[in-house]
């Protein structure tokens, strides 16, 4: 719905628009939780929260830095863990550097084919993104990981708030490390949140709907 009212908004007659159910699809690889630990030089008992996005000059990443800060110090063992690649990856790593300077406990990994096994080791998975995230969602949600991001209108079409995932409004970090907080201290409300997500992917964005959906635009647009 959301990118759809954008191409309205430039004057895309709306007769002229099809929506297609974003999706993804469960995957069966599953990835030895020691071992991506080890590869990070962390401990096999660290818990983490994961993020993913291109690392460009924006609020994204810094937001989710900012965000960890604010939560480290109720959980030493709590670590972030941000996969992907970018001009801004320096930037980016000084930024939390100088916030955490004393305790950083910061990680980079690069972009992963695999990303939604890498995924399934985290706790939460925080999309800060401040437009789009849809396609970390639906990962996260297919890993059975909750998704804690913000309320805007990409996310809103795909998280049930408080079923599914949590939202905060946008910008709000301080907000974004609150809506966490019970997550990294009530093992049972990652699970409850997580299974929600999963179950809503299968009912509603799997990636089987995509495709059919795709393929029924074909065939009308073919005759």
């Amino acid at each position: 719905r959301a990118e759809g009212e954008r191409y309205r908004q430039l004057g895309v007659p709306g007769d002229r628009l099809t929506r297609i159910t974003p999706g993804a699809a469960a995957t069966e690889v599953v990835l030895d939780p020691v071992g991506f630990r080890a590869s990070l030089g962390l401990p096999s008992h660290t818990r983490l929260i994961m993020t993913a996005g291109r690392l460009e000059p924006s609020t994204a990443m810094k937001s989710a830095i900012w965000g960890f800060d604010m939560l480290r110090y109720e959980a030493p063992e709590l670590h972030l863990v941000i996969v992907g690649e970018g001009p801004d990856r320096a930037g980016v790593e000084d930024f939390g550097r100088a916030l955490a300077f004393d305790d950083y406990r910061i990680h980079f990994t690069e972009n992963r084919p695999d990303i939604q096994s890498v995924l399934a080791l985290a706790d939460v998975v925080w999309v800060s993104q401040e437009r789009g995230g849809v396609n970390l969602a639906l990962e996260a949600m297919a890993a059975g990981r909750p998704v804690v991001g913000w309320k805007n209108a990409d996310l809103a079409d795909i998280i049930d708030d408080g079923v599914t995932g949590l939202l905060a409004e946008p910008g709000e970090r301080a907000q974004l490390s609150a809506k966490t907080y019970p997550l990294i201290h009530e093992a049972g409300l990652v699970e409850k949140l997580g299974s929600a997500g999963r179950e809503r992917l299968a009912e509603r964005f799997s990636a089987t709907r995509m495709v059919d959906q795709f393929a029924r635009l074909y065939d009308e647009l073919s005759q």
